[in-house]
Order: structure tokens, then C-alpha cells, then sequence
């Protein structure tokens, strides 16, 4: 072998090797969290969002360290919203740079580098704080879910806890202004409420804080439920990852739950009635249907009774056909991230 033709078999081989690691080259983004006084504030959570999709989480495995400072790696090339949820350790949470979601500063990472200083200094929140209880004013063990959110925003989170074994909690991180306080027990084995013992977020009481102190006194006690369960196959085999949806009779979304490997499911936070359960898997190719192989409005209606299972709710569902196409602007150009039409038969 001549060393012409060696040069250029090491240079085959060279790209061989590399190219797959350039098409996956990422960048990484880092900075420093502190307090107003310029001190690191440990474990807050950086969350780094696609700018192309809300809150479309990119990385949300990385905390601050004992001096405030974070590098989240693994990041392809293009521009995202980075999030510092400090709730957890008392600080109100923010976009970068001081921002909300809408309108945060996007940071563009070019891979392999390092887009660094991206900062954030945060301040201290108030708190809320209460007890959940169930019917016999016993507090509910290892509650948990409480979450807080802005009264004017069922989507803006801004804070969250759980209940200890006397199911005290404390929710902390919170700006000055007025709430919503949402009680989820994380077994299903009570129905969820809003304080103060309301069905939903429209008619829920609000909750005011002034920042740093602690609204006391937001306390839930929780209704025992019941639960729904079944099994759902092609004919032959389980399916896992369908989703189960639970509805009133006023089709009210009422509870959730997804499918295991071997199609079995239990839905919980169900009240005492009667309710009508989808079954959903279309995103698996499966044609959807309520119980029992009907639409909304023929299926069966399934009776609970709170602390009780109602079981054997079992849907065989059928392979489905397929819509597919393409979604460009008026120059032709594909459009990215669009959300795809669910025909919703009722």
C-alpha cells in the first residue's frame, strides 16, 4: 500500500469514526444562582426549555451546587428558556432574564461550546401553609401534592409541597399577590379539591401572601374515594400505555391513569356516582372507544362507591387506519411543532 492511498483509508476511517459524533455534538449552558446579597443559593432547579414549544423541557435533571453555580450539558445548537425554580428552598421562581415564560430571554447554544453567565439572582417568597385531613380530621400520611397557582393563571405553577405524616405542609417560593391552592393525594384514594373545598379552579377560593411572610390557616380535608379498574387487550394481548380517562355523566373530566405492560389499569380520585370511562389509544394505532365498545354519549355508565374498586372495565380495542400529510407556510416551508388534530368521537 502506497502512502497516498494509506493516507486516505486513515482518512475514510477517520470519518468513520468521528462523523457520527459530530452529528450528535451538544453544547452545555451555565451560570450562577444567588441571592439579592450576591450569595449562591444551593439546589434550585435549572429546567431548560425549547423556545419553540411551552414548556417543552429539554434538561430538568440539574440543581445548583453549594455555591450557586450550574453547567446543564447535552444540548443541541439552537435557542431555549432557561427556568431557575427556586420555590422548593424559598425563593420565587423566574425565567431568564428576570422573566416569565412569554417573555424570557433566549439563550442560543451553538454546539460543542459553552454558553456562560447566564445568571440569575432571586428573591426570597412568601409561603402558604396549612394541614390536609381526611373526613375524621386525621391528617392524611406522606400527602402528596399541594400546589399553588397564580388565580389568574390555571397553568401558571408557582409553587408546590407535600404534607408530612401529620399532614402538615408548607408551600414556599411565593411573590406577593393572590392564589389558587390545589389538594391532589397521590395514591387516588381521595378526591382531589381546591381550597376552600371547591370542584375546580374557576370557583376556588384565593389565597392571598405578601412576600417573605406566611399565609397559615389553608387547610383541605379530603372526601375518600374510589377506584375504577380493567384490563385492556387487542382480543389477545394487553396493551400497554393507553390511557384511561374517567368522566361524569355531565362529561366532566374526573381522573387518568395509563395502562401497564399487561394492559391492566387502575383509575383513582373518583367520587361516589356514575361515570363513563374512554379508553385512548389512538397514539398506539388503536381505534378509541368508551365503555362498553360505544361512544359518549351510548356508553354504559360505571357506578362507584368511595373506598371501594368497581373492577372488570375491560375494553378490547381494534387497530386503527392512519391520516398523514405535511403543514408548510404559504412559501412552502415546513412547519415545525404543530399540534395534530384528535378527532374526538362522542
Amino acid at each position: 500500500m502506497t502512502n497516498k492511498v494509506r493516507f486516505m483509508f486513515l482518512m475514510v476511517a477517520a470519518l468513520v469514526i468521528f462523523l457520527p459524533v459530530i452529528a450528535h455534538a451538544t453544547g452545555s449552558i451555565s451560570g450562577r444562582v444567588t441571592d439579592s446579597g450576591r450569595t449562591g443559593i444551593q439546589n434550585v432547579w435549572i429546567v431548560v426549555d425549547d423556545s419553540t414549544g411551552y414548556y417543552n423541557v429539554i434538561s430538568s435533571d440539574t440543581d445548583t451546587d453549594s455555591n450557586g453555580n450550574y453547567t446543564v450539558s447535552g444540548i443541541p445548537t439552537g435557542s431555549y428558556k432557561i427556568w431557575f425554580g427556586g420555590s422548593s428552598v424559598g425563593y420565587i421562581n423566574e425565567f431568564y432574564n428576570d422573566k416569565t415564560y412569554s417573555t424570557a430571554d433566549l439563550v442560543p447554544v451553538t454546539a460543542p461550546n459553552t454558553t456562560t453567565g447566564i445568571d440569575a439572582v432571586l428573591a426570597l417568597g412568601g409561603s402558604i401553609s396549612g394541614r390536609v385531613t381526611d373526613s375524621g380530621g386525621t391528617g392524611i400520611q406522606n400527602f402528596s401534592f399541594v400546589y399553588v397557582y397564580d388565580a389568574n393563571d390555571s397553568i401558571e405553577w408557582v409553587s408546590t409541597a407535600s404534607a408530612d405524616l401529620n399532614g402538615n405542609y408548607i408551600a414556599k417560593g411565593i411573590p406577593t399577590g393572590s392564589f389558587k391552592v390545589w389538594f391532589l393525594d397521590g395514591s387516588g384514594a381521595y378526591v382531589g379539591e381546591y381550597y376552600n373545598d371547591k370542584t375546580d379552579f374557576i370557583t376556588a377560593d384565593t389565597v392571598s401572601v405578601t412576600a417573605p411572610d406566611t399565609t397559615t390557616g389553608i387547610d383541605a380535608e379530603l372526601a375518600l374515594a374510589g377506584f375504577i379498574s380493567g384490563r385492556v387487550t387487542d382480543g389477545t394481548n394487553g396493551i400497554q400505555n393507553v390511557l384511561v380517562y374517567v368522566y361524569d355523566t355531565n362529561n366532566n373530566y374526573i381522573s387518568n391513569t395509563y395502562t401497564d405492560t399487561n394492559g391492566n389499569y387502575t383509575a383513582g380520585y373518583i367520587p361516589t356516582g356514575n361515570y363513563k370511562v374512554q379508553f385512548d389509544g389512538t397514539s398506539l394505532g388503536y381505534i378509541s372507544e368508551y365503555y362498553s365498545d360505544r361512544t359518549y354519549s351510548t356508553a354504559d355508565l360505571v357506578s362507584v362507591t368511595a373506598g371501594n374498586t368497581t373492577p372488570n372495565i375491560d375494553a378490547v380495542l381494534a387497530l386503527g387506519g392512519s391520516i398523514s400529510g405535511r403543514v408548510t407556510d404559504s412559501s412552502g416551508t415546513g412547519i415545525q411543532n404543530i399540534v395534530r388534530c384528535i378527532n374526538h368521537v362522542k
